[in-house]
Order: C-alpha cells, then sequence, then structure tokens
C-alpha cells in the first residue's frame, strides 16, 4: 500500500511540474494621503502582464487636481529585454525614455535613449565582453548637446 501512495504522489509532482503555468493576474495598487488641512492626494499603479513581459501604468493627482502619469512596456526574450516608457506631467509635457538589452555567450550591450519634454535627447550605451583574458566595460554617453564622453575598464583574473 505505501508503494501505490509513493506512486501517486510522484504522479501527482509530475502532472504539477507539467502543467503550463497560468499567467499572473492584473493588479492595482491605490493610495491616498489627506493633509491636516483636509486636501487629498491620491495614486493609482497598474501593472499587467504580457505574453513576454508586463505594462506598468501609474497615475498620481496633487491637492489642487493636478495629474501626472506614466507607462512603461517591459518585454523579454532568450536574447535580452526592451523596455519603453512616457512620463506626462501636470502641464502636459511629455518625456520618453527606451532601452534594450542584447546578451550573447560573450556579453552584453545596453542601449538607451531619453527625450526631454523640449524634445532634447541624451543616448548611453554600454556593452560588457567577457572572454578568457577578462571583463571589459565600455560606456558612451551623448548629451542633449552633443557632447559625448567614453569610459572603458578592463578587469583581468589573478
Amino acid at each position: 500500500m505505501q508503494s501505490n501512495s509513493k506512486h501517486y504522489a510522484l504522479i501527482a509532482l509530475l502532472v504539477a511540474a507539467l502543467a503550463p503555468l497560468p499567467m499572473l493576474a492584473q493588479r492595482t495598487t491605490s493610495r491616498t494621503a489627506t493633509g491636516p488641512k483636509g486636501k487629498t492626494a491620491s495614486s493609482s499603479r497598474t501593472v499587467t502582464p504580457t505574453g513576454s513581459g508586463r505594462t506598468v501604468s501609474s497615475t498620481a493627482t496633487g491637492p489642487e487636481g493636478q495629474t501626472a502619469s506614466k507607462s512603461r512596456t517591459s518585454t523579454v526574450d532568450a536574447n535580452g529585454r526592451t523596455v519603453s516608457g512616457t512620463a506626462t506631467g501636470p502641464e502636459g509635457n511629455t518625456a520618453t525614455r527606451n532601452k534594450t538589452v542584447t546578451k550573447d555567450a560573450n556579453g552584453r550591450t545596453v542601449s538607451s535613449t531619453a527625450t526631454g519634454p523640449e524634445g532634447n535627447t541624451a543616448s548611453r550605451n554600454k556593452t560588457v565582453t567577457k572572454d578568457a583574458s577578462g571583463r571589459t566595460v565600455s560606456n558612451t554617453a551623448t548629451g542633449p548637446e552633443g557632447n559625448t564622453a567614453t569610459r572603458s575598464r578592463k578587469t583581468t583574473p589573478q
């Protein structure tokens, strides 16, 4: 009898392990604060899972009714991930940010670009490579005026 219960337990474990995992549900978090003079501020954040990542949206409302919001979408695959986001301020000004991370057997590359409300753009590229001689990290940043800075660092095993 004990042998059968071990088999049933093993079968139950196999079925549980082989069953497809359910997608996580959307979740929303809301907060409200009331100050000493009775004025309130609130915020809400919603996380929505997608097939290959998630979308996060949030909104904040100040005590005078001014509203700001932001949204970010991220996707992940075997070669890396991509994140893009938009923020809108109380005056309607919008800023965006995009980031891509790619990886392979030799390391990874991170590229990001941010655009401010006035249309000014800044970017950054980071490359990390690994081989038998060590690890090299190279960074290049370009500011809104077109100025570029570069930095590189090599770490070797002892």
